[in-house]
């Protein structure tokens, strides 16, 4: 792998081969990378290449506290892909995964190969897979913010093909930062978006999707909102009379029983309201989403109980607001 450093970013250009790390470790040393504030980028383009170099790349990359970025006219695949995950973003007050990837770039995950020109009994050939799959997942441990169950569902993918990065769900699993997402959005982002809450409120074995019904209704008026949260939470009583006498700000906040910043999230650009079916477990009636430019609230209403569960989606978050609001299963290009 050729590495060319230039103002914040090394070029990382080529096949993976032995000693790659030990290149990247002296290119940091030489100038004085790990110190400060500054972020460093490694921007790779990689067929792949040695499986152990890669994470050995990938933990250079961590220690050194570097990003790691694919752009959309490059792929980084196999052992590249390990080294990927080793993208580390720099704090004032510590560090943070650090990977981020272009819209339509081509980040591929397989099984590992073994050398064409090694003979092994299959029982052999069995363990040495077992013994390597431990050391990515051990690795990927490491390096922070995997679904290693989704990283281990991608070690099982024949070495002659590439599962490529492109959906909402596997850029969530490997806490991937996507630039350059068109300013689009589907006509289903609130079902999308409460599917992603309700998946985490169903029992194990069920259904989110099923869960959540296609019937739904626009709320139209900021009051429409306040109303829709607040008798959610407060339908009758002294807490809905007083309630009633709040800003809808004020009266947001109090049925949520935290913040909301209303004012900060406006202009709303739309809300809905969506059916669920409740039973078996799972207790809510209504789902309440919330799109503004910056963020996407989902807010969960059992209207039994009058409880309420609500989730932000946002830039910051784990899953990006605009990922939110798509199939998190499709792939995006």
């Amino acid at each position: 792998m050729d590495f060319r450093f230039s103002g914040h970013t090394i070029y990382a250009t080529g096949a993976i081969e032995q000693s790659d790390a030990a290149k990247l470790a002296r290119l940091v040393h030489d100038n004085d990378l790990t110190f400060g504030f500054d972020d460093y980028v490694v921007q790779l383009n990689s067929p792949g290449g040695s499986v152990l170099e890669g994470m050995e790349l990938g933990t250079v990359i961590r220690d050194a506290r570097l990003e790691t970025f694919i752009s959309r006219s490059d792929e980084c695949a196999s052992a590249c892909a390990l080294a990927f995950l080793g993208g580390t973003r720099r704090f004032a007050t510590g560090t943070g995964v650090g990977r981020r990837m272009e819209f339509g770039a081509a980040l591929g995950f397989h099984g590992f190969r073994i050398a064409a020109d090694t003979v092994r009994l299959e029982n052999e050939t069995l363990s040495t897979s077992r013994i390597v799959t431990a050391l990515i997942l051990e690795y990927a441990s490491r390096m922070k913010g995997v679904d290693l169950g989704w990283l281990a569902q991608a070690q099982n993918v024949d070495p002659e093909k590439l599962l490529y990065v492109r959906s909402p769900a596997e850029i969530a699993a490997l806490s991937i930062t996507l630039d350059g997402m068109p300013n689009t959005v589907p006509r289903d982002w609130h079902l999308n978006a409460c599917r992603l809450v309700v998946r985490d409120e169903v029992p194990a074995l069920d259904s989110a999707a099923a869960r959540v019904l296609t019937r739904s209704e626009p709320v139209r008026t900021i009051k429409a909102l306040r109303n829709a949260i607040v008798s959610g939470r407060y339908e009758t009583g002294p807490v809905a009379t007083m309630a009633a006498t709040l800003s809808d700000s004020d009266a947001i906040d109090l049925a949520l029983g935290q913040p909301f910043y209303l004012d900060m999230r406006k202009p709303v650009l739309d809300a809905r309201s969506v059916d669920l079916e409740r039973g078996a477990g799972f207790y809510y009636d209504r789902c309440i989403a919330v799109r503004t430019n910056h963020d996407v609230s989902v807010i969960l209403v059992d209207q039994v109980s009058h409880l309420l569960l609500r989730k932000d989606f946002s830039e910051r978050s784990r899953i990006d607001f605009r990922l939110a609001m798509f199939d998190e299963k499709a792939p995006l290009w």
